[in-house]
């Protein structure tokens, strides 16, 4: 599933997340301080605009994992949490 933020103009990046199914249940993703619907099963990419992101993804029982990163316009980033 593609989860889309407000349009973020025509140099939009995405940020493409590598993330297990098996590891979603119950779990939350904030970029930069806004919250992203985390769908339970497909892919997971996030459209935003370029420059500097700040990604939080939290699941039950795990300590956060935070990343800031650098998106480019036209970038499909992956990250692995």
């Amino acid at each position: 599933a593609v989860v889309n933020r407000p349009p973020p103009g025509p140099a939009a990046a995405a940020l493409v997340l590598d993330w297990p199914t098996s590891e979603r249940a119950g779990a939350s993703c904030t970029l930069d301080g806004a919250a992203v619907t985390v769908p339970p099963a497909g892919a997971m990419e996030i459209s935003a605009p370029p420059g500097t992101r700040h990604v939080v993804l939290t699941r039950p029982g795990f300590a956060p994992y935070e990343r800031t990163l650098t998106l480019e316009p036209g970038q499909r980033k992956k990250l692995a949490p």
